[in-house]
């Protein structure tokens, strides 16, 4: 069968880098390249990468250039004709690549694939299954809400990544779903397997509300900057973030995710949250994007 190159940014994840590396190492389609972008870490990254002598993996230690610049570099020297996305805190099921690489040489028409996920915790222990849309028709009628093909589930011709000019580096956030949106652009087609072929992991820990609501501006930039109706070269601007933002951010989660025994009480606590929101634009045209893919989603 044809070949793949993996494609992996890694920054400072020596906790669960090995058990990335060894699911792609051990994959039941032998026949691929795994490049990795040791992207400035300053941890225990730079021992693990090279304890490591398969031949199919090829390591490179480089400056910090964030995931965007770090994986465009590893697409630009991938030798093979598909690419497959990996990070470096997921483990790919033993099958992925054998059955992602035959779902596109068996539908010429689909250029973008991903799967279904596990989501799993810091111990590798599983806490639900990600169900996501399966067809060309049903992506692309979601996509202008929310992504809904899982970054490192990832897999296309690498001629794609090139006609689409790889990822944007303005995009710190939300590179994929920028990248998604583009090709929807271009009219490429898209599909998801129904089989899970990758263990995202999430991490519990207090939420870092400037991060996410940097996610949450860089996920609505994405959908302003492909827009039809907009001037794109006044758009792309980083994003900065407010105290306010995060103050009213931090508040609404807060108040919605706290719970009584009382429906009436719980209902008053949404109404009290989405006031809250009142106070940060980026958060409202969030929810109101979830709230279009959801019942969407649910047809």
């Amino acid at each position: 069968m044809k070949n793949i190159s993996v494609v992996m940014s890694v920054f400072n994840g020596e906790k669960y880098l090995s058990r990335a590396l060894d699911s792609i190492l051990s994959q039941s389609h032998t026949n691929f390249e795994f490049i990795v972008i040791n992207d400035g870490s300053n941890d225990g990254t730079f021992e693990i990468l090279e304890n490591y002598s398969d031949k199919r993996l090829k390591v490179f230690h480089m400056e910090n250039q964030g995931l965007a610049g770090s994986l465009n570099h590893a697409i630009s020297i991938a030798q093979n004709e598909y690419i497959a996305r990996m990070d470096a805190d997921d483990i790919s099921h033993q099958d992925r690549l054998k059955l992602q690489l035959k779902f596109l040489i068996d539908n010429p028409d689909i250029d973008i694939i991903g799967s279904h996920i596990n989501i799993i915790d810091e111990n590798d222990c599983l806490l639900f299954k990600k169900i996501v849309p399966l067809s060309n028709k049903k992506i692309t009628d979601l996509l202008p809400l929310q992504s809904c093909i899982m970054h490192s589930t990832f897999m296309l011709k690498k001629d794609i990544y090139i006609e689409l000019g790889c990822y944007r580096k303005v995009f710190k956030y939300a590179q994929d779903y920028d990248f998604l949106l583009r090709a929807l652009s271009k009219e490429l087609c898209f599909a998801n397997l129904p089989d899970v072929c990758l263990s995202y992991r999430v991490y519990d820990q207090a939420p870092n509300y400037k991060k996410n609501m940097l996610q949450i501006k860089f996920s609505n930039l994405a959908r302003v900057s492909n827009s039809h109706h907009k001037k794109k070269s006044k758009l792309l601007i980083e994003p900065s973030i407010s105290k306010l933002e995060i103050l009213s951010y931090s508040a609404y989660l807060n108040i919605v995710n706290y719970k009584t025994k009382f429906k009436f009480m719980n209902r008053i606590l949404i109404c009290t949250a989405y006031s809250v929101a009142i106070f940060n634009p980026a958060l409202l045209t969030h929810l109101y994007y979830d709230y279009l893919f959801y019942s969407k989603a649910s047809r």
